[in-house]
């Protein structure tokens, strides 16, 4: 009777607490912490997770337009930080470690005799993420960027620089130190990859899709109750 009971307080802990928010028809499981400003320009795909205090900041809120897109199936970790220029646009089954930043806007600095902080931001830079890439504790991506598909970023890594597809780059600035090679099967030295082989967008996220693993909305926070 006890298990019970507490079973039954579980769910109603996690019912009252629980935010869950409804895009075109599917679940997107987000932590009661986390800030929008823009929330009308940002597009979150089915079945992701967006951890604690997470801030999603939207620049060029007037046009009717996603500036920041989230693909399916995706985990943001805790205390991750959005700052859209042109847009930020991440594909399907990332997962980002806690304290990472999407830095695609800031401040200009054309006039040195202004305050920085009354200069404006700059709303030029698109980061494009590819399907399936992991982004280690502490990863910013700043400007201009995009990341292939099946990359890893290590942890405390800066990207200034495009990454190309199935690779594992690290340091400040990031740099590949390794590639998937798919006619060995195996992550090779950079000099020893063969390009050619690497499968496109559609079989690629086929591929994943065969796999899935669904993420537990647990994972988003606090707000979803404890895990036992």
């Amino acid at each position: 009777m006890r298990d019970l009971i507490r079973k039954i307080v579980l769910r109603l802990n996690y019912m009252i607490k629980a935010k869950i928010v409804h895009r075109n028809n599917s679940n997107v499981y987000i932590s009661s912490s986390v800030n929008f400003i823009g929330k009308q320009r940002v597009k979150i795909g089915s079945g992701s997770v967006i951890g604690d205090d997470s801030w999603f900041n939207v620049n060029k809120r007037e046009l009717n337009k996603t500036r920041i897109s989230i693909g399916r199936n995706s985990y943001i970790g805790k205390r991750n930080f959005f700052s859209s220029g042109k847009s930020i646009n991440i594909g399907e089954y990332a997962m980002t470690g806690i304290n990472c930043s999407f830095l695609g806007s800031d401040h200009k600095i054309d006039d040195p005799f202004k305050p920085y902080i009354s200069t404006g931001v700059t709303d030029d830079a698109e980061i494009n993420i590819g399907i399936n890439v992991w982004l280690g504790a502490n990863v910013t991506i700043l400007g201009d960027v995009s990341i292939g598909n099946g990359c890893i970023i290590g942890a405390n890594s800066l990207v200034l620089n495009n990454i190309p597809e199935f690779s594992i780059a690290v340091g400040n600035p990031a740099k590949v130190i390794k590639r998937y090679d798919f006619k060995t099967k195996a992550w090779v030295k950079p000099e020893f990859y063969e390009e050619g082989y690497a499968p496109d967008d559609k079989k690629y996220l086929a591929i994943l899709e065969s796999r899935e693993i669904k993420i537990p909305k647990l994972a988003a926070g606090s707000s979803y109750s404890n895990l036992y």
